[in-house]
């Protein structure tokens, strides 16, 4: 980890080994509160000035159509061919400062909405003439394998809420607070914010509802993934209207394999790096698809990826660079490309390091 790399509106945990994650993710309090480090009062990493950014043209071509508004996202995708059947990529997760002014605290018992309203994301997709998939990793929050969400506090105490907000409980793994309203009063006094990571979702389209998806809560494969962590990502479409999602960290291994019909004749698969977002409407957190990007000072920093390899149906696995990717940009941050997304030390093996800076 480098320092002084981060200053967030709530705690952010560091990487974690395979047995520290495990723990994490599969036992208590006691094991959380000894595993999961966190940082705060410390400054994001400095990116290059406005107008001193490098064009973010990555070696690949520019597409001429530009994509819907609504995220900050630097996307790369190959061209449509029913050959290809996947796309595997090794990196680095970003660092993350978050614009404290754009903070969104659910008062109507949907815990799941509280939080900050721009989301970082890492993932990768594909698309055919008939449907759209995403799948990889989103910003989310921290959900033990006792169904109950894990809060920070301003001191870096872990308190443990139940999802129905039922009972709280302390760093010592005490109760603090029983029912509702109580657990509401303390948690207000407590000042305490929930503890979020990356976690694994895919999103079909044209399927039966619902068409987003995460790991059950309290399942083994519940993974959370870390700032700064070292990840491996793969995406294959394994035929039968299915497709295979992969990720690994740290001895730490995801996998699903999920349908997703409108793909068995061609395809063209993604990689994609974004701050997605939501907007205030009478003062609700609303989804921001197809409206134009909210002003953030939201900062993601430090992304890369070493290598990112289009996948064929013959087993080869081809560099995604040159001819063999292509740079879709969205039609609201287009003005300001460059300035937004900071791309350095792009390499013929599909290699870049990636700020986002809205």
């Amino acid at each position: 980890m480098k320092k002084g790399f981060i200053k967030v509106c709530l705690a952010l945990a560091v990487p974690l080994s395979a047995a520290q994650a495990q723990a994490a993710g599969e036992s208590g309090l006691d094991s959380l509160n000894s595993s999961v480090k966190t940082v705060t009062g410390k400054t994001a990493p400095a990116a290059s000035k406005p107008g001193g950014a490098k064009p973010a043209t990555s070696g690949c071509s520019k597409s001429a159509k530009y994509n819907f508004g609504g995220a900050y996202f630097r996307k790369l995708v190959t061209h449509e061919d029913p050959a290809i059947v996947g796309i595997q990529a090794e990196g680095t997760l970003p660092l993350i400062a978050f614009d404290e002014a754009r903070y969104y605290t659910d008062t109507e018992g949907n815990d799941y909405k509280t939080g900050p309203l721009d989301r970082p994301s890492v993932y990768t997709g594909a698309s055919s003439p008939s449907n759209e998939l995403d799948c990889g990793l989103g910003w989310d929050r921290v959900y033990l394998s006792t169904r109950t969400a894990v809060m920070v506090a301003p001191d870096g105490g872990h308190y443990q809420l139940a999802l129905d907000k039922s009972v709280l409980f302390g760093p010592d793994g005490g109760k603090l607070a029983s029912g509702s309203a109580a657990v509401t009063a303390m948690e207000s006094s407590l000042k305490l914010k929930p503890l979020m990571a990356f976690r694994p979702f895919w999103r079909t389209t044209g399927m039966e509802k619902p068409d987003w998806h995460n790991p059950p809560l309290g399942a083994k494969n519940n993974i959370y993934f870390y700032p700064g962590e070292r990840i491996k990502m793969a995406l294959n479409y394994i035929g039968g209207g299915k497709f295979r999602l992969y990720v690994s960290a740290q001895g730490r291994d995801f996998s699903v394999t999920f349908a997703q019909k409108g793909f068995e004749r061609t395809r063209s698969f993604k990689r994609i790096n974004s701050i997605d977002q939501f907007r205030l409407e009478n003062g609700k957190r609303v989804g921001n698809e197809g409206h134009d990007v909210v002003p953030t000072k939201t900062r993601v920093t430090g992304a890369s990826w070493s290598t990112t390899s289009i996948l064929l149906g013959s087993g080869a696995a081809v560099p995604f660079s040159g001819t063999h990717c292509v740079e879709q940009r969205g039609r609201d941050t287009n003005a300001r490309y460059s300035e937004i997304f900071r791309s350095s030390g792009w390499t013929p093996a599909g290699g870049e390091t990636l700020d986002i800076t809205p």
